[in-house]
């Protein structure tokens, strides 16, 4: 059996598993956070073997004799880019060197291909109000909003080159580490600050679109859209999930475009080819995959080589430093595991899983991933605080077989939570998909059908079915327009119910005209 993980918690709202999976995934880039005081280089070197079935890529070696997994992921997420077809060296026009507060180092921006931005510009400044959520999903005037309406005017140069980052085919963002640093405190610079800026855009589209300038308004929630995909393809985990969570934004929002407009059936042919040229979305297997297995196999790597503690790599792990002679403990259990094993075992783990988020269907991904659940350990901290106490004067079968235990425990539970985000947004545009179809009946017909099948094959080729049951989606008609849902991640029929009902529903529903939080 693969490395034992506890079952993650059930996720019954892609808004609440947002959030939930965004400050877990924050937290995880503090892992090894101690390791920036400089450790004495230890006496104990640990027996580790570079292949692929260990350390899973096999050079370049750094001058330690390990890989450089930095360069891996680097050269692996920059094929096919260059400065001018990467959307990250456009957007640092409009960030400018400091997108997070700390100037970024010459060696990203050589890696970027661009020249240093200077330290002043016409760059994007933050406005220090909170952005109502409302200004994001309907549409909204200056008199709504005076403050930002100005702020919109003073910031015309970082949109305009938010807009044009968007028409680029790619995105490369750099990771960049000082020396011997873990590879979980790599930098992500600027992505943060892209989605705000992202967002921005989205709020001068419902602008735009309430002083009745409708096609510009598509122009900047179509560019917000695109670069929601984009970041989606950034290297890791958390760069995917700000990506995700940008694209459900611009896909509401457009979803009101559409409600405001009612546009020609003529129209929506241009708008849905528009939406046809996107960059592909980022697969999180692969990010999965070529990426997040790297940082854990670096840390798990600086752990044998005791420049990371337990503690560093697993927070809530055996709390050592609360046994007597705590240095001794440690050091005996980590000079008594096979290294290899452990990486061999891990890397077993992250291609079961890998292997389980590419399945077909969601339901069997669901199945693949509840069975891998079932075979992990629930590790409670009770167990963990008396595995430090046995694990010392336990052999070394024992020692590595917990140790393995321990370190997949600290991140094969999130998986899941992450795959459900991405499936959310899969659907979320199969649902703008069908709502642009309906949209083309209704013009050529001053109706709507009576089914969604109805809309094949003039509207659609094909009508996508709910992506969480394959199963064709709830729709009705009302009085005046239309309601039709996916089940979402739950599987469950919650009736049309979503985050924003009450009570609160897991479904992810599309009407017209709108309907209101009850």
């Amino acid at each position: 059996m693969e490395a034992p993980q506890p079952t993650s918690a059930k996720v019954t709202s892609c808004g609440r598993a947002f959030a939930a999976i965004l400050a877990t995934w924050l937290s995880g880039w503090c892992i090894a956070q101690d390791a920036a005081v400089e450790r004495p280089k230890p006496a104990f070197v640990p027996k580790i073997t570079i292949s692929k079935e260990t350390t899973w890529a096999t050079e370049p070696i750094d001058e330690n004799g390990f890989v450089d997994y930095v360069a891996v992921v680097n050269r692996w997420f920059r094929a096919g880019v260059t400065p001018e077809n990467n959307a990250v060296v456009q957007l640092y026009r409009a960030l400018g060197p400091r997108p997070d507060g700390t100037r970024q180092p010459e060696e990203f921006f050589r890696q970027l291909g661009m020249v240093v931005p200077p330290d002043d510009g016409p760059y994007f400044s933050p406005h220090q109000a909170l952005l109502p959520n409302w200004v994001l999903t309907a549409p909204w005037t200056t008199e709504n909003f005076p403050w930002l309406a100005d702020w919109l005017h003073s910031q015309e140069e970082p949109l305009w080159h938010i807009v044009s980052a968007a028409e680029r085919s790619e995105y490369f963002l750099p990771l960049v580490i000082g020396p011997d640093e873990p590879m979980a405190n790599v930098l992500q610079p600027g992505v943060l600050a892209t989605r705000r800026l992202a967002r921005r855009l989205i709020a001068r589209g419902m602008w735009q679109l309430g002083g009745g300038d409708r096609f510009d308004a598509w122009r900047d929630l179509l560019a917000a859209h695109r670069m929601g995909r984009l970041l989606g393809r950034g290297p890791t985990g958390f760069v995917g999930l700000v990506g995700a969570s940008l694209e459900s934004e611009a896909i509401n929002a457009e979803l009101r475009w559409l409600a405001e407009t009612q546009p020609s059936a003529k129209q929506i042919a241009l708008l849905r080819r528009q939406l046809q040229r996107m960059p592909s979305r980022g697969s999180f297997a692969e990010r999965f995959d070529a990426c997040e297995r790297l940082i854990y196999l670096d840390s798990c790597i600086r752990l044998a080589r005791r420049r990371l503690t337990f503690e560093d790599v697993v927070p809530d792990g055996p709390a050592f430093e609360n046994l007597p002679l705590s240095r001794f403990v440690e050091e005996a259990l980590i000079q008594g595991i096979d290294w290899d094993e452990v990486l061999r075992s891990l890397n077993r783990g992250f291609d079961r899983l890998t292997i389980s988020s590419q399945l077909p269907t969601a339901q069997e991904r669901r199945e693949a991933l509840r069975r891998f659940n079932d075979e992990l350990s629930n590790l409670s901290q009770e167990r963990k605080q008396k595995y430090a106490w046995l694990v010392v004067l336990a052999d070394s079968s024992t020692r590595t077989r917990f140790t393995a235990e321990l370190l997949a425990s600290r991140y094969f539970p999130h998986v899941q939570l992450h795959l459900r985000f991405e499936e959310c947004v899969v659907q979320k545009m199969r649902n703008l998909e069908i709502a642009l179809a309906l949209a083309a009946w209704r013009s050529e017909h001053d109706s709507y059908p009576k089914t969604l099948a109805e809309l094949a094959p003039k509207y659609l080729d094909m009508v996508p079915n709910d992506f969480f049951t394959d199963q064709p989606m709830r729709y009705t008609l009302t009085a005046d327009g239309y309601r039709f849902y996916s089940f979402g991640p739950n599987g469950a029929d919650d009736q049309g119910r979503s985050e924003i009902d009450t009570p609160r529903g897991d479904d992810l529903a599309v009407g017209m005209p709108p309907t209101k939080p009850k």
